[in-house]
């Protein structure tokens, strides 16, 4: 699946392939095809839900930086709490999923709780120095990411300032309207310094969420085909 602006994926596709072709020569077990089905595909479509979000939220601000009758105050700080909600939520969910879908690859069993670190910490007592562990390691964004994601379940992240940016390419000019981020939602008064743009903070964290995932997407699809079945 293809999330160009943001990230080609192309290694996804190729995993997905390389496991069609195996299962159909009966070379994985039922159980494990039922696992794959279920969370990767369900990690997909929380991706999908995911640039939903942040392709709407650009778009929005763009028609609203020249929009001739512009929406209330009220309804603006809405729809760009909703969408970055939204993208929060499922970016969230699919780093969630993703540990799901590796422990399954390895044959690890899943425990009741599963969060994005849970197949780093399985994998780190069941099976210490894999190489897949450097890849799934929890990045130095995540804690940024889950305090914005946690903390807009109960309250309104976005504020109520922003500004207007306008840029020119050749005799084209754009506008947009920029909502800047908190440095941390938890602590009031907030200041806004680290995230000045909603939109380029969307941008670049869909991209390292697809990068995690189509790198590690990358490994095991050679080891799977290296092993000839699944799990490895």
């Amino acid at each position: 699946m293809n999330f160009v602006p943001y990230h080609a994926f192309r290694d996804c596709e190729v995993l997905e392939e390389t496991i069609q072709n195996l299962r159909a020569n009966g070379a994985i077990p039922g159980n494990v095809c039922a696992s794959y089905d279920t969370y990767h595909f369900s990690l997909l479509h929380k991706l999908r839900s995911a640039k939903y979000h942040a392709d709407t939220l650009r778009e929005y601000l763009e028609t609203q930086a020249t929009a001739t009758h512009q929406v209330s105050p009220f309804d603006l700080i809405y729809r760009v709490n909703f969408h970055f909600d939204g993208f929060g939520y499922c970016i969230g969910s699919a780093l969630d999923i993703f540990s799901r879908e590796i422990l399954t690859y390895f044959g690890i069993p899943l425990p009741q709780l599963v969060y994005f670190d849970t197949a780093e910490n399985q994998l780190l007592a069941q099976r210490a120095g894999d190489p897949v562990i450097a890849l799934i390691q929890s990045p130095a964004w995540r804690q940024e990411f889950s305090d914005y994601r946690n903390t807009a379940t109960h309250e309104s992240v976005v504020g109520t300032e922003y500004q207007i940016a306008v840029s020119v390419v050749g005799s084209t000019e754009k506008k947009r309207l920029v909502f800047p981020l908190p440095d941390d939602p938890r602590v009031l008064p907030r200041t806004y310094r680290r995230n000045p743009d909603i939109v380029e903070y969307c941008r670049l964290t869909m991209f390292r969420v697809l990068s995690i995932f189509n790198q590690t997407y990358a490994h095991v699809n050679g080891r799977i085909q290296n092993a000839g079945t699944l799990p490895i």
